[in-house]
């Protein structure tokens, strides 16, 4: 239970700048798919791509953390390395998260 909070901890950093950006992702492939020929009239057009979302969520929160811990704070994993957690659990607690937030957002 301790090492969630802390991978909670780390992930908290990576949360809001990667959502922001994937749901800017998620509308702007609605608006660059809508700039096609449409199929047909029946069929309406989204205006925002939860799958594109998702899948965008995955890559930002791992490219925010990269940016965030590798580049701007690199060390922080000195911190979570004392606390039981080195840079490789970190990096798969990061995809693990961000895989299960984007599976249930699609499923939602």
């Amino acid at each position: 239970m301790h090492l969630i909070k802390i991978i909670i901890i780390f992930y908290r950093k990576l949360v809001v700048p990667a959502l922001v950006m994937s749901i800017l992702m998620g509308f702007s492939v609605s608006f660059i798919n809508g700039i096609g020929i449409p199929i047909s009239e029946d069929i309406p057009k989204e205006v925002f791509s939860i799958n594109a979302a998702a899948v965008a969520y995955i890559l930002f929160s791992l490219l925010f953390q990269y940016f965030i811990y590798e580049v701007r704070n690199p060390n922080e994993y000195y911190f979570y390395y004392n606390l039981g957690l080195n840079k490789y659990v970190l990096w798969g607690s990061t995809f693990m998260l961000s895989s299960i937030i984007a599976i249930i957002s699609i499923l939602i």
